[in-house]
């Protein structure tokens, strides 16, 4: 979870990947 700690903080500063992230976290969890 140190990628979801070091993401989530990250994610007012640039909303813009904030899509992104989403898609990779529900891509990990659908793995």
């Amino acid at each position: 979870h140190l990628l979801h700690c070091l993401v989530i903080p990250r994610i007012p500063l640039a909303p813009g990947l904030a899509p992104a992230v989403a898609a990779g976290l529900l891509d990990i969890n659908a793995k």
